[in-house]
């Protein structure tokens, strides 16, 4: 199994507790019922029940929050100095919902004024994330993104449309990050493209400051 991965990004310049990890236990942090939509949800503490979403938001002294993947995008958002953050569950059907941007709005109107930083971890990589032109009209119908696969079906860089929705959320170059390999072909860590459903799941996490 790979050792799990931080982003010297986001400890940088946000200074904050998270992670990318391949095996989620012993980490302890809130996690949403994910759904694969656009809904953004901030627990009321630790013990919070799990509720339908695809994202979750965390102010100063609140809980650390986390996402699962197996192919799918972890990302990490935080503010500058840590007053808030958030964990998105990013799969294709997300995006294509505007996860991504509810998850920006939200942090934005938790810490005011205060820039954003973006950590991309592990996911199914353009290398080998084969896809059909319905999940290309879906999320990048411009083609961006998007290479002839070997196989005859066009690969597509789900990490990049990612970073593209970013940028165009606000967010500079130089304050998003990628993290780790493809998991599909990567070493250690859990694609339910390659294993079926005997992938387990990765875990992203990230902690307010204060907490």
């Amino acid at each position: 199994m790979a050792e799990s991965l931080t982003s010297p990004l986001l400890t940088r310049r946000a200074g904050v507790r998270h992670g990318f990890s391949p095996d989620p236990a012993g980490v302890s942090a809130w996690r949403p019922q994910q759904v694969h939509g656009a809904a953004v949800a901030e627990p009321t503490g630790a013990a919070a029940p799990p509720v339908p979403a695809d994202a979750a938001l965390s102010r100063a002294g609140g809980p650390a929050i986390g996402v699962v993947t197996a192919d799918c995008v972890p990302l990490l958002l935080a503010a500058e100095g840590g007053a808030a953050v958030a964990a998105v569950h990013a799969g294709w059907r997300g995006l294509a919902a505007g996860v991504i941007e509810a998850a920006i709005e939200r942090l934005r109107t938790a810490a005011p004024g205060r820039a954003l930083v973006a950590a991309i971890g592990p996911a199914a990589g353009g290398c080998c994330y084969e896809v059909g032109p319905g999940v290309i009209e879906a999320v990048a119908p411009a083609a961006l993104r998007v290479v002839p696969g070997p196989r005859g079906r066009p690969l597509l860089d789900l990490r990049g449309v990612v970073e593209d929705r970013l940028r165009r959320a606000g967010l500079a170059p130089e304050a998003i990050e990628r993290v780790g390999p493809c998991t599909v072909c990567g070493q250690g860590w859990p694609s339910y493209r390659r294993d079926g459903e005997r992938a387990g799941r990765a875990l992203a996490f990230v902690e307010p400051a204060g907490a």
